[in-house]
């Protein structure tokens, strides 16, 4: 090759260009490899609402729309809903990212409340027979109309809204009412990533290629997950098609229920913690026994034709059920856990329809279930010998003859249960079909309905169980907007705004609601016949201008509904009850002479299937002359409602008519002894108890406000914001997390000694060298050596080996962790039990939601660094290991990330637990022990007194307990007196005593008033007043070990010194063990009383820029308004929930 003439380089030679143009050019300094620039066009401007935002979606997502407004050809414009739709399901898949699809729903949502709100104000009460067209075209007039208060029921037309699924409980009901209890209830999931024809359709999608069998094999979870995440318009509509096509198999002879035909269903959709759908279905099916006490044999061997629990079954391993936090009630603060499912299930040589037991016998026998559930929930934990025995060992085991097991079993049911066919190894293994396993290849369940109990729990369960708690908000909203002197329509937005800030939705819900797929389905339409009071009746008003082209003098101002339409239903109908007129008539374009309404141009026409009805339905034992009124207008004909039945005397009507009523209701109820909406409303009584006692909280008696300096009105959407804007700075520049500059991150290295030097570049080696290597160190060093300095290098060098172009700056690639909040605060990272969601009770779980929650947080993250590893017993470490692997979706250790491990072992052990080198205790002794695979390094030159090698050399023997006769003659003589310590000095005391007589010594010595704070307790749980009194009066006596380290009693004094003993922000240094000086108290009121007590106290620490900065950069305006020092940080009281048991467990 000839050398080249860089001199003369002709390509270099801009003189000479025969068209010279202008040249793009940056000039970078070092701030833009450092730095990251937030672009935030909307900050310090007043938000517009997502409904007029009309180039919203282009300016938000330039990748999608470049920049260019939508534009449109046909006359009509498109409506938003239309154009969303559109755009899901087009070939291009930038529109489906789950982020545009939650915008994209917010703001249709937003549209639909508008609507609705705008709907409802049409819906008015008043007197029918006086108002006019004249009275409603006058404004002054509408206004004086009393509004029906209708502002939670305004909400039935938004998909997922409690007032939706409230409507869908009273079409559920009906449907039963009509029809009797249904046969069958079964639940369908969704398993995405086990689905290989769906990874191959997105992978297809989204990076143009052929996925095989032996790829998809090997292919990780989080690399499957991330697909489904990233599209879950797809994920959405596989599993509508999927669902679809089963369906289709119910109705062949090959199918599942073979020759039994469905004759009604009721469909519903649900979107659970963790965003995929759940498909719930109730099923008629013609032909199947009903179970009515005496018929056992036969419904048994009609369950066992269809539903099965067998482990033979090539995807039985879909089935066997595994405890999470959402299955586990009280996990997190009671030992005695139990799975709501009742899982394990009881082995049954065959499949048996067992009835409870009287009272009497209950008692003699429970004694026996209790040993019968303890023997499951070993079987469950631990490997014991009856894994694979024989039912007839199981009773040996149990040392009970079968009639003793089946009165044990009887004496734990209070209502008819079956019990299915199933060994002792397959205890763990739900319900199924096998042919419908085999089609769905993912977890389901499937049920026989004994009774109306098991059809009442489904509706409490699945139907209304979404809107329980978002009902109670929006209730509690239109009871404090009803308090004031408001309008119905600012109520009706004041609960839209509340719906608005307090729903969740996940993506794949949100693209199932844009793209309009059915929530639920039912085989028969519905009508409701609104058989209220008269005066409780709402009407619909005609249109405005309907209205105008009207007579003044006109009645004719509402809209037609079934009561009109029945009045003046044609001749041809005149011996017809509404009931039937409703279910059987529908309105036609056209029809018959003879099937024209009697007053206008509509017409009627007989449908091939009935609709279900809805009415009212009083109850004769709490409104008989309402519920006679109701039964003799839906079950007699008439044609005028007021002569006919309202000026008549209801009682004597309907018992003149009885036999007509009857008669006529058969059609419409199955079962005249089914009181379903009572039993319902038991239950849900009994479910939200439940709840209540389960989620609460405690709820402080001082009325206590975070020192904030934001309003949180600005942070929640409004359906009715100004749109004015005002106009800012759209940029800002911020420092990626954790990355210090360039210049800092040289200065670290030149200040490392050889030894740490060596490290870092061995690590930098071993990563170069064999990125696919897993690297598990620990760097043991004495006090001094250096740790926490080479912490933060390490730390530095791995960010930037790991940062990536295309890589989210604010998501960490190294998590550095310590056991407590000191440690973690003196390392500028986390704790151990906060970073990893580990809870502080030995069985606590983490919930499905939370793993994929933490999983999205530490997506980059490739290398954990733990300090203090000597305070880390063996069952922590295994934990950490457990959630690490959950995170990452990785069976390899730690999830397969890098695990460096700082610490001294002779320094503090764990604390009730064994050191991490030791095995592992208990169940999991015959895991892997992830200590063995540790490489070790050392540090032994001494940093921190390296000045002073004679007191070094001496801390390092005492850490090994071998102090010689000139260590302990020098240790003696820094000996002193009490009085000769300074008083700004922190004592170590060996005892909590010793430190509290001291604390009080030196409040003594404090010039000032001393004060008093309480620590207010209250008990969660139903109990007597008297047992909550013991339980309380107990607590008080407690010391800060049984009460989450939080005292019962403190006494200040401004100038005292004070240390934080629980961990409030580890990220901010306010931690358990830090210092600090208090200088001033603010004080509020006790609620329902004139007392006061202390709301905040305010601390000035040694270390203001490691401790506290960030809560004082939140309340600076609070601070300076109020007069405080600037470097003071505000300490708010913090609540503790922990279980003190008695007899029973309470909280």
């Amino acid at each position: 090759m000839d050398d080249i003439d860089w001199e003369n380089d002709p390509f270099d030679n801009d003189e000479d260009c025969p068209n010279p143009a202008p040249v793009e050019t940056v000039i970078q300094g070092d701030v833009s490899t450092q730095m990251g620039l937030a672009i935030a066009p909307g900050e310090n401007k007043l938000p517009i609402s997502l409904v007029f935002d009309d180039v919203g979606e282009e300016l938000s997502y330039p990748k999608i729309y470049c920049g260019e407004l939508r534009h449109f050809t046909r006359a009509k414009p498109p409506t938003y809903a239309e154009i969303i739709k559109s755009e899901l399901r087009r070939y291009d898949r930038r529109g489906t990212t789950p982020q545009k699809i939650l915008y994209s729903h917010q703001k249709l949502l937003h549209q639909k409340l508008l609507s609705c709100i705008s709907i409802q104000l049409r819906h008015k009460v008043f007197d029918e027979d006086h108002i006019t067209a004249g009275n409603l075209t006058n404004p002054a007039y509408v206004q004086s109309l009393q509004y029906k208060n209708l502002a939670f029921k305004f909400l039935k037309n938004i998909k997922n809204s409690p007032a939706h699924w409230a409507q869908e409980k009273g079409r559920v009901c009906a449907q039963i009412r009509q029809f009797g209890f249904p046969s069958i209830f079964m639940t369908l999931s969704a398993a995405e990533n086990r689905w290989f024809d769906l990874i191959k359709h997105l992978v297809y999608i989204h990076e143009n290629r052929i996925l095989t069998e032996s790829e998809f094999e090997t292919m990780t979870t989080t690399a499957r997950n991330k697909l489904i995440s990233n599209d879950p318009v797809t994920c959405a509509l596989y599993f509508e098609h999927k669902v679809k096509e089963l369906w289709k198999t119910f109705s062949c002879t090959e199918g599942p229920f073979g020759k039994l035909v469905i004759k009604h269903f009721y469909q519903r959709t649900e979107f659970q913690q963790r965003g995929s759908p759940h498909f719930h279905v109730l099923l008629w099916l013609e032909g199947c026994p009903r179970f009515d006490g005496n018929n056992a044999p036969e419904v048994e061997a009609f369950i066992d034709t269809l539903i099965t629990c067998s482990g033979e079954h090539s995807f039985s391993g879909l089935q066997r059920h595994k405890h999470t936090f959402t299955c586990l009630k009280k996990t997190r603060r009671q030992d005695n856990e139990y799975c709501r499912f009742n899982i394990p299930f009881f082995p049954m040589d065959r499949t048996r329809i067992l009835l409870p037991l009287a009272l009497e016998d209950e008692q003699r026998d429970s004694e026996k279930f209790k040993r019968v559930r303890e023997l499951l929930t070993e079987l469950e934990q631990k490997d014991v010998s009856m894994r694979g025995a024989t039912f007839k060992e199981f009773l040996e085991y149990l040392n009970m003859s079968y009639e003793e097991y089946l009165l044990a079993l009887r004496s734990g049911i209070n209502r008819p249960t079956v019990v299915l066919k199933r060994t002792v190894d397959e205890v763990l293994i739900n319900s199924y079909n096998p042919k419908i396993l085999s089609l769905m290849q993912a977890n389901m369940d499937i049920q026989f309905v004994l009774d109306e109990y098991a059809v009442v729990a489904y509706l409490v369960d699945y139907v209304n169980k979404p809107g329980r708690g978002l009902s109670k908000l929006l209730r509690n909203c239109i009871e404090a907007t009803a308090q004031g002197k408001h309008s119905l329509k600012e109520c009706l937005v004041s609960v839209a705004n509340q719906f608005i800030n307090s729903v969740e939705i996940s993506a794949q819900e949100a693209a199932w609601s844009i793209l309009e797929l059915p929530m639920s389905k039912m085989s028969e339409d519905t009508i409701f016949i609104p058989t209220f009071k008269r005066e409780d009746r709402t009407r619909m008003i005609k249109s405005q201008e309907y209205l105008k082209k009207l007579d003044p003098n006109s009645h004719d101002v509402y809209e037609l509904n079934i009561i009109d339409r029945y009045v003046v239903r044609p001749d041809k109908l005149e011996n017809e009850c509404l009931a039937s007129f409703a279910a059987w008539y529908e309105l036609a374009k056209v029809g018959l002479d003879d099937m024209k309404l009697l007053k206008g141009n509509q017409y009627v026409r007989r449908r091939t299937k009935p609709k279900v009805i809805q009415y009212r339905k009083f109850k004769e034992s709490q409104d008989e002359n309402e519920y006679y009124r109701e039964q003799v207008m839906l079950f007699t004909n008439w044609r005028n409602e007021n002569a006919d039945i309202l000026i008549q005397d209801f009682k004597e009507l309907y018992t003149t008519n009885l036999e007509t009523i009857r008669s006529n209701r058969k059609e419409f109820v199955a079962d005249e002894n089914l009181d379903l909406e009572e039993e319902l409303m038991q239950l849900e009584t009994s479910r939200a108890i439940e709840e209540n006692e389960e989620k609460s909280e405690e709820r402080s008696l001082v009325t206590f406000e975070p020192v904030l300096d934001y309003d949180e009105n600005e942070l929640v959407g409004n359906i009715s914001l100004d749109m004015n804007a005002s106009h800012g700075k759209g940029f800002s520049v911020f420092q990626p997390t954790n990355k210090y500059p360039d210049d800092k991150y040289r200065e670290l290295v030149q200040r490392c000694n050889l030894k740490q030097r060596d490290l870092v570049q061995h690590l930098q080696s071993c990563l170069r060298r064999e990125p696919t290597k897993r690297l598990h160190w620990m760097i043991q060093g004495a006090a001094g050596t250096g740790k926490s300095f080479l912490i933060n290098i390490i730390e530095q060098t791995l960010i930037r080996m790991f940062e990536k172009p295309d890589q989210d700056p604010s998501q960490p690639t190294v998590l550095k962790l310590a056991p407590t909040g000191k440690a973690a605060s003196n390392i500028k990272g986390e704790t151990l039990h906060h970073a990893l969601g580990i809870g502080l009770s030995k069985n606590a779980r983490l919930s499905g939601s939370s793993i994929t929650e933490y999983a999205v947080k530490y997506a980059n993250v490739k290398c954990v660094i733990i300090d203090e590893i000597s305070m880390v017993g063996t069952n922590m470490y295994e934990k950490v290991n457990t959630h690490l692997k959950q995170f990452k979706g990785s069976e390899e250790p730690f999830g397969g990330l890098h695990i460096l491990h700082f610490g001294d072992f002779n320094q503090l052990p764990p604390v009730k637990d064994a050191p991490i080198f030791k095995q592992i205790s208990g169940l999991s002794q015959l895991a892997p022990q992830m200590w063995h695979l540790t490489q070790y390094y050392e540090l032994n030159e001494i940093m921190r007194q390296k000045d002073d090698k004679t007191y070094a050399e001496l801390l390092n023997r005492l850490a090994l307990g071998k102090l010689t006769d000139k260590d302990v003659e020098l240790l003696k003589t820094k000996q002193t007196i009490l009085e000769k310590v300074p008083k700004s000095a922190t004592l170590l005391y060996h005892s909590n005593h010793d430190v509290d007589l001291a604390n009080k010594i030196r409040l003594n010595s404090i010039e000032g008033p001393l004060v008093k704070s309480q620590a207010y307790d209250s008990v969660s749980g139903t109990a007597p007043n008297g047992s909550k009194q013991k339980l309380l009066d107990k607590v008080r006596k407690f010391d800060r070990t049984k009460t989450g380290n939080l005292e019962s009693v403190i006494k200040f004094k401004v100038g005292a010194k004070y240390m934080l003993t629980y961990n409030i922000d580890t990220a901010d240094g306010l931690v358990n063990g830090a210092v600090g000086q208090l200088k001033k108290l603010e004080y509020c009121f006790i609620k329902g009383s004139n007392n006061q007590e202390v709301k905040r106290i305010w601390l000035e620490f040694s270390n203001p820029n490691d401790i506290g900065k960030e809560k004082r950069r939140q309340c600076i305006r609070y601070t300076i308004q109020n007069k405080m020092g600037l470097l003071w940080t505000p300490i708010e009281r913090v609540k503790k929930l922990c279980t003190v048991r008695i007899t029973t467990p309470f909280q």
